[in-house]
């Protein structure tokens, strides 16, 4: 039997209109995966999370130890099963991990924007092949809206080569104080996805928060319609002017979300498989951390602000606060 391909048996009925995706960019533990929980309040809204995971190593080879916010295996999860079940019957599974492997790493940063030819139209069945996975999940939750936190800015820019009749995506730029990663950064222990001890060296964390949220300024703002920056310290202060601005961007009323936010009301997390650990906790309160204002030392703060002040000042970030 001839398998049908992904993008065929996800496309959806003539007439029907785009999925829509809120892609969240920017650096790591910027509050992504707090965010997309909260925006999941709505009933219309799905969070998937870091979607860059899979499928590897999530599901090739697979991580049986990783759990579902569920309280699964993902391996097993209602929803993560069937729904690899579904990409592997369509024999789709290596075609997704090539392409991320081709086209959203740092180092084929020039072979993905200038894809042209026999790459270009392979760089477009890759891009398919997202939209269809995307598809599935909507399918399968009964959501209007996916928010994604995979934060890559080649990644999301990929997104932009589907069709926009299909697919219409936004970005949300999410930026938080590069010198609360700098405290984030100090305190984690070493893990399999943590990387080595030279990841988080104070000079290159200051450089990867510069050319993770330059990139993603540069790489996904071209249609201001479509592009929004959101601080973290603005989200956990003022919750209700941020959510509603993200609201207003994303097209979708946020009022009864809000009102949650405002009471402390737990937000349950719907089947969240990659993001940060605190997805395991089952549900969300919003509430800030602004621990590193009075813990990190004088040198981190001045080797950020000396080496780049000049980014922080353009999001309005100040020398002598955290807001």
């Amino acid at each position: 039997m001839t398998a049908v391909p992904l993008a065929e048996r996800a496309a959806p009925a003539a007439g029907t209109p785009p999925l829509e995706l809120l892609y969240i960019v920017g650096h790591h533990k910027s509050g992504a995966t707090a965010l997309g929980a909260v925006l999941a309040g709505h009933p219309e809204i799905f969070f998937v999370g870091e979607l860059y995971r899979f499928p590897s190593p999530i599901w090739t080879p697979g991580d049986p130890a990783r759990l579902c916010s569920c309280g699964s295996p993902v391996l097993s999860c209602a929803l993560w099963a069937p729904v690899r079940q579904e990409l592997e019957q369509a024999q789709r599974l290596q075609d997704l991990r090539n392409g991320q492997l081709r086209y959203e790493t740092w180092s084929s940063l020039l072979r993905t924007l200038s894809a042209r030819g026999a790459a270009r139209r392979e760089l477009q069945r890759h891009t398919e092949a997202m939209e269809a996975f995307l598809r599935i999940l909507a399918r399968d939750t009964g959501s209007r809206l996916i928010v994604e936190s995979s934060l890559g800015a080649l990644r999301g820019w990929v997104y932009r080569l589907n069709d926009p009749r299909r697919l219409s995506v936004r970005y949300l730029h999410l930026v938080r104080d590069g010198r609360a990663l700098l405290w984030s950064e100090s305190q984690l222990k070493d893990s399999p996805e943590a990387g080595g001890p030279w990841i988080r060296f104070p000079p290159f964390v200051v450089a990867r928060w510069v050319a993770g949220n330059l990139f993603a300024t540069l790489l996904c703002s071209g249609d201001r319609n479509r592009y929004l920056r959101v601080r973290y310290e603005d989200l956990v202060t003022h919750p209700r002017e941020t959510l509603e601005r993200i609201g207003r961007f994303a097209g979708v009323d946020l009022s009864a979300v809000i009102a949650r936010v405002e009471a402390q009301e737990p937000i349950p997390m719907r089947h969240i498989a990659a993001g940060n650990r605190n997805r395991l906790q089952g549900s969300i309160v919003l509430k800030g951390d602004f621990g590193w204002t009075t813990r990190l030392p004088r040198a981190s703060r001045a080797l950020f602000w000396l080496s780049s002040g000049w980014l922080a000042r353009l999001y309005g970030y100040r020398r002598r606060t955290g807001t």
